[in-house]
């Protein structure tokens, strides 16, 4: 059943492409849009020797030199975007059998005009689908569509004081389509992904399980059942983004609000008994964040950056099926419009924790050396309350986490970008002791 469904969420999800999709245009034109794009003017001399330097934002071309070559780099139309990533993450004091953790996925962007926008991150397992259109004289209303799904191909243990809990080891996976009414309008700074959007949906879905065969023999499943549900999105980005699109300037904030109901759910766990399905037949759950980005304080450079994040999550019998899933990985930063709000706890296993309730507070230094280079130093501090051991018994905890690390983002081969980022959370639990350290990479590259 599980490699079906598998296979369901990547043919919807790649259909959802295909069809939604759209063409195209002429990069050099923005005929019909009021989105503001680089123009065709002689492209500028970079000096990045000159007193009053200014970073050049993502799509904006100029010229420079390096070691006596010239280089130029063309004016970007950010309308029409195909990227992939792919990397992994090492992690050292491990939880049980996630030493090496491998990451990937495709990136789209499509905004022909401003009455559409499509963007997707696919990854297989993992895929958030969004396509909106403002109908002739809806004005800055619009119809949403949007598809998600979790469908992991393995069984997942659940990880607990960095012990996977092999006891509840199981396949499961979620689809869930979205179709509702919103409204969308471009913002200042006037760029193509400084958007303004609340979104309403009705989201019927469909979780699906499978005991595995590591699992204990008394493990009873949660039932197969359709899901409803509603949820009100808001996303706002005024950020300015560099050439790598890393956050260099501005404000972006979001939150979602979601309310879900189980069709068909039963006691599930051991012998049926340890999860009751009245606590957690209905859901609601509600997410939050907020990023800032600018310069750092009695320093007037373009070169130096300081950045904060914090993502805040509460909500209701929330269980490890519909909890916000909180992991380590490198936190996006306003990477791109869709992924700003996706809680990261760094130096913690990818998926590792599914709380009811948390806070993380980021905050980053960057240092730009070179145009096409940048060096980070981060920290962070959070609060949330993971399924612990306590005393021989599994509960939520509320537990206080701290990290600090370092990254360097650069250019590299074939036009691509190279991340490489290490963090030492100071809480996680790893061999009965506190600590652990996680080493991610990847490339980027636009295709």
């Amino acid at each position: 059943m599980q490699h079906h469904f598998l296979r369901f969420a990547l043919f919807s999800s790649l259909m959802l492409v295909a069809q939604l999709g759209l063409a195209e245009q002429d990069r050099n034109s923005a005929t019909h849009s009021a989105i503001s794009f680089p123009n065709e003017q002689a492209l500028p001399y970079l000096d990045r020797d000159a007193k009053v330097y200014r970073t050049p934002r993502a799509g904006e071309g100029f010229r420079t030199e390096i070691f006596g070559e010239e280089i130029v780099v063309e004016s970007r139309d950010r309308r029409s975007v195909d990227a992939w990533m792919l990397g992994l993450q090492y992690n050292m004091h491990e939880p049980d059998d996630r030493t090496i953790f491998p990451i990937g996925s495709l990136y789209f962007w499509r905004q022909p005009k401003e009455s559409q926008l499509f963007y997707a991150n696919v990854a297989g397992v993992y895929n958030d689908i969004f396509y909106g259109e403002q109908l002739p004289d809806w004005g800055n209303y619009q119809y949403a569509l949007a598809f998600r799904n979790f469908t992991p191909p393995a069984p997942l243990s659940e990880i607990v004081d960095g012990k996977r809990v092999r006891d509840e080891e199981m396949y499961w996976g979620r689809l869930q389509w979205s179709a509702g009414i919103g409204y969308r309008e471009q913002i200042s700074p006037g760029y193509n992904d400084n958007i303004f959007m609340v979104n309403l949906y009705f989201e019927p879905g469909f979780l699906y399980f499978k005991r595995s065969r590591k699992a204990a023999d008394n493990l009873v499943t949660p039932s197969d059942t359709v899901e409803l549900g509603t949820r009100l999105e808001i996303k706002y980005d005024a950020l300015e983004r560099n050439v790598l699109w890393l956050a260099h300037q501005g404000f972006a904030t979001g939150a979602n609000f979601v309310y879900g109901h189980r069709l068909n759910w039963r006691d599930w766990g051991l012998d049926g008994i340890q999860h009751r399905a009245g606590n957690t037949r209905d859901h609601v759950r509600f997410d939050a964040y907020a990023l800032a980005a600018g310069g750092v304080p009695f320093i007037d450079s373009d070169r130096h950056r300081l950045l904060g994040t914090v993502h805040v999550g509460t909500g209701n019998n929330l269980d490890r099926f519909s909890a916000q899933r909180i992991g380590g990985g490198v936190n996006p930063m306003g990477w791109d419009f869709s992924s700003t709000g996706i809680p990261v706890l760094p130096g913690a296993s990818v998926w590792e924790f599914y709380p009811e309730h948390y806070l993380i507070a980021n905050t980053e230094y960057r240092w730009e050396p070179i145009f096409f280079s940048y060096l980070s130093l981060h920290g962070t501090l959070a609060w949330l309350d993971p399924v612990r051991n306590v005393d021989g018994e599994f509960k939520r905890k509320d537990t206080f986490y701290s990290a600090v690390g370092g990254r360097v983002a650069t250019g590299f081969l074939g036009d691509s970008m190279l991340v490489v980022d290490m963090t030492h959370n100071l809480n996680v639990i790893r061999d009965n002791k506190r600590g652990g350290t996680d080493i991610t990479f990847f490339v980027v590259k636009e295709f």
